[in-house]
């Protein structure tokens, strides 16, 4: 599941439809570390790939915008001078959202819509957002 769970985001944020191996250098290609992302993910793992795979299955032209702002790819202009590892990103902002979780910080949230799952996956796209507007303007 965590290999079906990894391919799909990697399908939709660069396009490619065809299933990739485990482990490679596609992987790095979309902001992981090296050629396996398990060394990645091994900290917060689920809820990580959980929160990208929702935001990238429901806000994908957002997710794609910075994603190809974040991808050190030629073919993004200027992406040399501003690029970031993207899933090493959504990784800290899910370490982020975990931490508040814990800390209470989304409870009138989560009680309000009556759903953690909600709360943390708006939670993490403002965050996503954020750091990307904060990013394109100061680098």
């Amino acid at each position: 599941i965590h290999l079906r769970m990894l391919q799909t985001i990697f399908s939709h944020v660069t396009g490619s439809k065809e299933p990739r191996a485990r482990i490679g250098r596609h992987w790095e290609d979309i902001g992981f570390q090296g050629t396996d992302p398990a060394t990645d993910l091994r900290d917060l793992g689920m809820l990580s790939m959980l929160l990208l795979l929702y935001a990238s299955s429901n806000h994908l032209q957002k997710v794609k915008q910075v994603f190809l702002f974040a991808s050190e790819s030629a073919s993004v202009s200027d992406a040399a001078d501003h690029g970031f590892p993207f899933s090493l990103l959504a990784i800290s902002l899910s370490r982020i959202c975990l931490e508040v979780l814990r800390t209470g910080g989304l409870t009138d949230a989560m009680n309000r819509e009556q759903s953690v799952f909600d709360v943390l996956n708006t939670f993490f796209m403002g965050l996503l957002l954020e750091f990307f507007s904060h990013w394109r303007k100061n680098g």
